[in-house]
C-alpha cells in the first residue's frame, strides 16, 4: 500500500522489506539492497562453505578432490590430468591425456571437459581484453604528455619576452644595485617589487615611457623618510580621489593579485574607496617602516595616476 508522505517531513512511516529472489542476497554490507549471489561452487569446482541463502553471497572454500587451483587466487579449479605432476593431484586424476576415454568419477567427467575448455576460453578472452586495455592507457597518456608539451611551450613562448623586457626596463630607469641604494631603502624595496611583477602592461602602462620623477633632493630625502600612517588623512585622501583603476600600482607595491582579489571579494556591496583604503592599510601593515611616502609616490607614478601623486606631494609639503 501507499506509504504516508509529508512534504516537510518526508515519509512517515518505512516500507515492509521483502524476500529477494532467488539467486540474490540482501545485507548491511549491500545497504539492504538485493544484488546477484556469486558463480555457485559447484561451476567452480569448489567446496561449498556458504551457500546463496538470501542473506549471505556464496563463499566458497577449498577445490574439491579431483581439482587444483592453477595459480593462488583463481576463481575456478582445474581439473588433474596424468601429465600433471602437481602433489594435490596424485592418485587423484579424474582425466587420462591418451586417447582412453575419460575416467567417471562421481559422474562428473562430461562437466569436468566441459569446464575445463570454459575456463580456457574465458582465460584467453581476459587476456586479449587486458592487453587491449594497456594498449589504450598507453595512447591516453601519450596524448595528455604531448597536449602538456604544448601547453607549456605556449605559456613560455608568451612569457619569456614579456620577462626580458621587464629586465631592459629595470636596467635603463632603475639602474644598477649602488645606485639604488644610494637613494634609500625605499628606492631597492620598488626594484625588487618591480622585478617580481611579470605582467608587462601592469609595470608600463600602454603609451608612456615610465621614468624618474624629477623631484627637489629636499623633497625626496623627506618622502623617503616619512613613514605612511595606516589611519592617517592620506590613505583616506588617495582612496577617495583615485579615478582609475589603480591595481598596476597595488601591483608595484607588491600587493598580489590574489590579497587584492579577496579584499575585493570581502567588501563587494560597499563604496569602492573603502576597497582601496582597505588594500592600502594592508599594504602600510605588512612593509611597517618601509611604507613609506616615496615608495608609495613611486608606484602610483609609474602607474599614471599623477592625481594620487600630487595628493602625496601635497601631504609631504604640508601646503594642502
Amino acid at each position: 500500500k501507499d506509504i504516508p508522505h509529508d512534504k516537510v517531513l518526508g515519509a512517515l512511516q518505512c516500507p515492509n522489506c521483502t524476500r529477494c529472489n532467488p539467486g540474490e542476497f540482501s545485507n548491511g554490507r549491500t545497504g539492504f539492497l538485493c544484488l546477484e549471489c556469486s558463480t555457485p561452487c559447484e561451476e567452480r569446482r569448489r567446496l561449498t562453505k556458504v551457500a546463496c541463502d538470501g542473506t549471505n553471497n556464496v563463499d566458497c572454500g577449498q577445490c574439491k578432490e579431483g581439482y587444483f587451483e592453477r595459480l593462488p587466487g583463481d576463481v575456478s579449479c582445474m581439473p588433474c590430468t596424468n601429465e600433471l605432476d602437481r602433489a594435490e593431484c596424485v592418485g587423484k586424476i579424474i582425466y587420462q591425456s591418451s586417447t582412453a576415454p575419460p575416467i567417471n568419477i562421481n559422474s562428473e567427467t562430461t562437466l569436468v571437459e566441459s569446464h575445463g575448455k570454459e575456463d580456457q576460453e574465458n582465460g584467453s578472452a581476459n587476456s586479449t581484453s587486458h592487453s587491449n586495455g594497456s594498449q589504450l592507457i598507453v595512447v591516453i597518456l601519450c596524448i595528455l604528455t604531448m597536449v602538456l608539451v604544448i601547453a607549456i611551450a605556449l605559456v613560455l613562448i608568451k612569457c619569456i619576452p614579456k620577462f626580458c623586457n621587464i629586465s631592459d626596463w629595470i636596467a635603463q630607469n632603475l639602474g644598477s644595485d649602488s645606485t639604488v641604494n644610494s637613494n634609500g631603502s625605499s628606492g631597492s624595496l620598488l626594484k625588487n617589487n618591480l622585478a617580481n611583477d611579470l605582467e608587462m602592461d601592469a609595470v608600463t602602462p600602454a603609451g608612456r615611457e615610465p621614468g624618474y620623477p624629477e623631484l627637489d633632493p629636499e623633497i625626496t630625502q623627506r618622502m623617503k623618510t616619512a613613514v605612511v600612517n595606516r589611519d592617517g588623512s592620506l590613505l583616506r585622501t588617495i582612496a577617495t580621489k583615485i579615478d582609475q583603476d589603480p591595481e598596476p600600482a597595488f601591483l608595484l607595491l607588491d600587493i598580489s593579485r590574489g590579497a587584492i582579489f579577496q579584499e575585493k571579494e570581502s567588501l563587494k556591496g560597499r563604496y569602492i574607496s573603502e576597497y582601496y583604503l582597505a588594500i592600502l592599510q594592508k599594504w602600510v601593515e605588512r612593509n611597517y617602516q618601509q611604507a613609506t611616502q616615496f615608495v608609495l609616490y613611486m608606484a602610483f607614478w609609474n602607474a599614471q595616476m599623477f592625481t594620487v601623486c600630487d595628493i602625496i606631494l601635497c601631504d609631504t609639503q604640508s601646503n594642502c
